[in-house]
C-alpha cells in the first residue's frame, strides 16, 4: 500500500500511513485534520465481517468530523451508503482511489455537509443513547 500511496502523493497534497496507535485525542486531532476518509478493508472478507463494516469505528469517526469517505465496492451495504446520503464514493480497486479523491474535492463542502448530517442523523450515540436512558428511566420509576 505504501507504493502506491507514494506513487499518488503530490507536493501540495499527501496521504499518511500509520502503524503505531494513538490515543483517543490525539486520533481525533488526526482525523480532523484530514479532508477524506479512507475506509477500506480486503476483499475475501468472511460474510459476518463484510455485514459490519461500521464496527471498527473508523468510518463513524470520519463522517463525525465532516470527512467524505471511500470504501471499496465490493462491500455492498457501505458501497449503497455512501451513493444513497452521498457522503463519499465506493470504488472497484484501490488503483482507483485517486480518481475518487479528485471527484470528492471537486464537491468537498457538498459531501462534507452531508457526512456530518449522516454521522449526527443516524451514528450519534449520545443522540441515540439518550432513547434507550428514556426507556431504563420509564422502567425504574414502575
Amino acid at each position: 500500500m505504501r507504493e502506491l500511496i507514494n506513487g499518488i502523493n503530490k507536493s501540495e497534497t499527501k496521504i499518511y500511513l500509520s502503524l503505531d496507535c494513538l490515543s483517543a485525542e490525539h486520533y481525533v486531532r488526526l482525523v480532523s485534520s484530514a479532508d477524506i476518509g479512507l475506509s477500506w478493508y480486503k476483499r475475501d472478507l468472511p460474510i459476518n465481517v463484510q455485514e459490519i463494516g461500521l464496527s471498527s469505528g473508523k468510518f463513524a469517526a470520519f463522517l463525525r468530523c465532516g470527512l467524505p469517505v471511500i470504501v471499496p465496492s465490493y462491500l455492498s451495504d457501505l458501497k449503497r451508503l455512501v451513493a444513497i446520503h452521498r457522503i463519499g464514493l465506493a470504488t472497484d480497486s484501490e488503483y482507483q482511489i485517486n480518481n475518487c479523491i479528485e471527484h470528492i474535492l471537486e464537491s468537498h463542502q457538498a459531501f462534507s455537509d452531508n457526512a456530518y448530517q449522516f454521522y449526527f442523523e443516524h451514528l450519534d450515540f449520545e443522540k441515540r443513547f439518550h432513547n434507550v436512558m428514556e426507556k431504563i428511566h420509564i422502567l425504574l420509576d414502575v
